[in-house]
């Protein structure tokens, strides 16, 4: 998804099976359906084996951290034991998992999508501070180096004016 993530396929020669458009601006919920769903079919009809995203994970305004995640199949997390083996699921789990298999993939989507995001503006964040900061010391030594080039000269026509000066005199 994005523009950068097509220009990188395309230079390490990966097959892009398909690209969706990502404005710089929070996308809303609704375009990452298609990207999901497209997943979602070609995990369940076994083209896929695996699937994985690549994303910035923002951990705070200085920090974020290049993330792999698994979509699917799902890692199993630790299970707590609660001493009910037995458990009545309706409608089948077949049928919860086909409901919520793609609404699962959507909101991790979604969340990777915005965290990148989040990312993405912090660091430019921090780069527009940067540049200010750059941009207001220069202004500083460049109006150090003017003042001290402008007492120069004032000194040089004093001093010419002054020895002008003695020289009509004699």
């Amino acid at each position: 998804m994005g523009r950068k993530m097509r220009d990188i396929a395309r230079r390490l020669r990966k097959d892009v099976i398909a690209e969706f458009n990502k404005l710089d601006t929070t996308i809303p919920v609704e375009e990452i359906y298609p990207l999901a769903k497209l997943l979602t079919e070609k995990y369940v009809t076994g083209e896929y084996q695996k699937i994985v995203i690549v994303y910035n994970h923002y951990v705070s305004t200085l920090i974020q951290q290049p993330r792999i995640k698994q979509l699917l199949p799902f890692i199993a997390e630790e299970k707590t034991d609660t001493g009910n083996d037995k458990a009545l699921l309706e409608p089948s789990p077949q049928k919860v998992l086909e409901h919520l298999l793609p609404r699962i993939i959507e909101s991790q989507l979604y969340q990777a999508i915005l965290e990148n995001d989040a990312s993405e503006h912090s660091a430019r964040m921090i780069m527009m501070k940067n540049a200010t900061e750059a941009s207001g010391d220069l202004i500083d030594d460049l109006t150090l180096t003017f003042n001290r080039l402008r007492q120069s000269k004032i000194t040089t026509e004093l001093s010419e004016i002054t020895a002008g000066k003695i020289a009509l005199e004699k």
